[in-house]
Parts: C-alpha cells; structure tokens; sequence
C-alpha cells in the first residue's frame, strides 16, 4: 500500500529526492513513512525537530548510527513517567546523528511486555563544537495509513487529574500538549 501511495503522491507533489536517492525518482521523504524527521531534507509534512545552527542554517539531517537494547526502562530525570523494575521492562535506544553539526537525537522505547505498553520520548545531544538552538522536539511523530484508529490520552487539572478521553482520529493533524509554566 505505502508503494502505491508513494507513487501517487509523488506525482502529485512533486517532492524533491536525497542526494542518496541518485535519479530514483520514486523516493520521496514526504511520501514514506519515517520514525524521527528534522526539517529541511525534503520531507514537508510537520516534523518533529528543528533546529537552527550556529552558522544560521536550519536543517539537521538526521542519519541512523547504533542502537542498544538494555534491561529496565530509560529514566527521564524531573519529567513524570511510568517506571519499572529491571525484569519488568526493556529500553530500546536508537542514536541518530547529524554528522554537520554533531547534534544525536536519541530514540528510546520503554517496552512493558505484560502491559502491552510502549513508551517513548527522545533525549537531544549536542556532540559538536558550536551550539545548537532547539526550537522544537517532538517526544514522537507517526505515520498511518488510513484505518479506524482511536487516541485514548489524560488530561487533567487540580485535583482532577488523570482523566480518560478517547478521541477517534479521521484524516488530518491530532495532537496532544501540555503548556507548562514552571517558577523559580
């Protein structure tokens, strides 16, 4: 199915290609389903990272360079989070790096096997030697086909917390946020 909506969108929108694409012109970022994408590389749906460097460009094209499978769930120091105890959970880590500016996005799925849960969130490391602005970084992003499918989230407010909402999602945008003020 995705080979057939590549197509078709592709011929639609005329997508520009990578450079690692050479003139296979059936590849387009913007047609396929992708895990973690950076503005600037050719992909125009909304992403999940940008960036602006210390020399003023705004893209960061993030390549895949390891992974590590580990006992346990990844911690997220000062942010809410489910935990687990080392034989109840799994990290997958996956490293992505912008070889440019040095900046690694790294992906990490806690995987809660009897829950049937996978959590995921992403951790930004600037291995380079100039600075990096982050003016956005989505925890995920994800691609669907289209199909019947429900978000089911919680919100809450004081002394309300933790209400359940399931939400159908049809075609278009659906996002969850938060807008937190912290003092000092």
């Amino acid at each position: 199915m995705w080979k057939s909506v590549q197509k078709r969108d592709r011929i639609i929108w005329k997508s520009g290609n990578l450079y690692e694409a050479g003139t296979d012109k059936t590849f387009s970022l913007d047609t396929l389903p992708q895990e973690y994408t950076a503005y600037g590389n050719g992909d125009y749906r909304i992403n999940g990272l940008e960036t602006e460097q210390a020399d003023r460009s705004d893209t960061a094209n993030l390549k895949y360079e390891c992974y590590e499978i580990s006992k346990g769930k990844y911690s997220l120091k000062g942010l809410p989070a489910m935990f687990a105890k080392e034989d109840e959970a799994e990290t997958l880590e996956i490293v992505l790096k912008d070889h440019a500016s040095g900046l690694r996005a790294h992906l990490l799925y806690g995987v809660f096997p009897q829950l049937d849960v996978i959590t995921r969130a992403v951790r930004l490391e600037n291995t380079g030697t100039a600075p990096v602005t982050v003016k956005k970084a989505m925890s995920m992003e994800m691609d669907y086909e289209y199909r019947e499918l429900d978000a089911v989230h919680f919100y809450g407010k004081h002394n309300m917390e933790r209400q359940m909402e399931r939400t159908h999602l049809g075609h278009g945008l659906w996002k969850t946020e938060t807008f937190l003020r912290l003092r000092k």
